[in-house]
């Protein structure tokens, strides 16, 4: 099996990189809901929040050319591992 490196859209690397100063410490109910707003604003900023609001789904991981060979999906960002 082939080994595939992909890169993550610069917008999605600065966001992911970004959420560790998001939580300095551990949630409860006292900051869940500054918590929330600080990453429904971080998901707005940068194009994500409908993927995680659940009104538009994920693009698939895997595609299929047009004869059959299914791949991976590289056009798309990369929502999980």
């Amino acid at each position: 099996m082939a080994i595939v490196t992909v890169q993550l859209p610069p917008s999605l690397a600065f966001m992911v990189s970004n959420f560790h100063s998001l939580k300095k410490k551990k949630l409860d109910g006292t900051n869940y809901l500054l918590w929330r707003i600080q990453v429904e604003n971080v998901m707005m900023a940068n194009g994500y929040y409908e993927y995680l609001e659940g009104t538009v789904e994920c693009p698939p991981s895997r595609v299929s050319n047009t004869e059959g060979v299914e791949s991976v999906n590289v056009t798309t960002p990369i929502f999980s591992k």
